[in-house]
């Protein structure tokens, strides 16, 4: 069977189960190189290396690779992912995977301020209520005190906070210029 012959849905599972398997070779080599690596220069070779990949196709327009009509939400995105990385990856070497990737997921949970917030869309009762359900269910993972120290957070947990709140943002961003686009070109018929 040709890449040509597999049907849409089979090619966006593979390429989905080649994202799974990428980002759990990096997150293993992020816990096992991080005694030796700080997480801002494992986050530069990251970046480098996604580059790398991705030069055959910015030579093909290098102009419109760089162009964009919003550079103030280009920059915000640009900015915040790049400390969304590297407080990640800081939480990835400190932390158990475990807890460092379930950490991660609450960036769905950041999305609902966000709409609200940032895409002045309506945020009903239930929604609200799912989202405190959620922050509540990672505070049951987090077991503030269970230790005995009396703390709450320690670092790596807070990076691993901070690092799902800025990528929430970052997807917030992207939504919110999307949007301008639209209203744009509506404005434009």
């Amino acid at each position: 069977m040709t890449a040509t012959a597999l049907t849409p849905n089979l090619r966006g599972a593979l390429w989905m189960l080649a994202s799974a398997v990428g980002f759990t070779a990096m997150t293993t080599l992020i816990k096992y190189l991080g005694p030796g690596y700080p997480a801002a220069l494992q986050t530069f070779y990251r970046q480098l290396a996604g580059v790398i990949i991705l030069l055959p196709l910015m030579a093909r327009d290098w102009r419109g690779t760089f162009y964009t009509t919003r550079p103030g939400i280009l920059i915000f995105r640009s900015s915040a992912g790049v400390l969304a990385l590297i407080l990640s990856f800081y939480a990835y070497q400190e932390l158990p995977l475990a807890d460092a990737n379930a950490l991660s997921f609450t960036r769905t949970l950041w999305l609902v301020p966000f709409a609200g917030l940032i895409l002045r869309e309506p945020i009903g009762p239930l929604r609200i209520g799912a989202a405190l359900v959620g922050f509540l269910g990672v505070l049951i993972m987090l077991r503030p005190g269970a230790d005995g120290s009396g703390g709450w957070l320690g670092w790596p947990q807070a990076a691993a906070l901070a690092a799902a709140t800025l990528a929430a943002a970052t997807v917030a961003a992207v939504v919110a210029a999307a949007m301008e686009e639209v209203e744009e070109a509506q404005s434009l018929k």
